[in-house]
């Protein structure tokens, strides 16, 4: 399947579609993220959380922990890199089954 991401937001952020954590170096924040296929309407929702290894640090031992981006640094742009690198692991789905299989411990489908 030929998709792409359609829009990615956060409600832990004002404005959800490009605000930043009030401190860019250390956080921790639920994103979420509409994908669809590429030029046609509508799409599905996954969501993950993003946090900073300071935050990382803070989870209880023996944690597991899926749906977790680490970064650095919070930039919009480092997140839509990962996140289209995510697609092109999907690229060879046929259904959208396929793609939420490929997204497994990485994305968490809203389904």
């Amino acid at each position: 399947m030929d998709l792409e991401i359609q829009t990615i937001w956060s409600p832990d952020l004002n404005p959800p579609s490009s605000g930043h954590p009030s401190n860019r170096a250390d956080f921790a924040i639920l994103l979420q993220v509409s994908i669809g296929e590429r030029g046609k309407a509508g799409g599905e929702v996954f969501s993950l959380d993003v946090v900073s290894p300071s935050q990382l640090c803070r989870y209880a031992s023996g944690t597991i922990i899926s749906y977790t981006l680490v970064l650095d640094y919070f930039d919009w742009q480092v997140v839509e890199d990962r996140l289209s690198k995510l697609l092109r692991h999907a690229a060879l789905a046929k259904n959208w089954e396929q793609v939420v299989g490929r997204f497994t411990g990485l994305l968490a489908y809203a389904d």
